[in-house]
C-alpha cells in the first residue's frame, strides 16, 4: 500500500526504540529508492518528539 506525506498511521510491529504495536504517528518523508519506505514522526502527549523511524509499507497501516 502507498502512503502519502501527512497520512496518519498505525505501527503494525513493536520496534527496538519506544514505538510499540498501535502507536499513532505520521507520515512525514516518502522514499522510493532503495526501497519503498516511510519516515513516521510520532509525538508524545506534551507536543515534543518521542521518535522518528523509518518503515516499510508492510509495518504500517493508514488510519481512517
Amino acid at each position: 500500500m502507498n502512503f502519502n506525506e501527512y497520512d496518519t498511521v498505525r505501527v503494525l510491529i513493536n520496534t527496538e526504540v519506544d514505538i510499540k504495536k498501535g502507536d499513532i504517528g505520521v507520515v512525514i518523508m516518502v522514499y522510493e529508492d532503495p526501497i519503498e519506505g516511510y519516515e513516521v514522526e510520532f509525538i508524545n502527549e506534551d507536543g515534543t518528539q518521542k521518535a522518528q523511524i523509518v518503515f516499510k509499507a508492510d509495518e504500517i497501516e493508514k488510519v481512517e
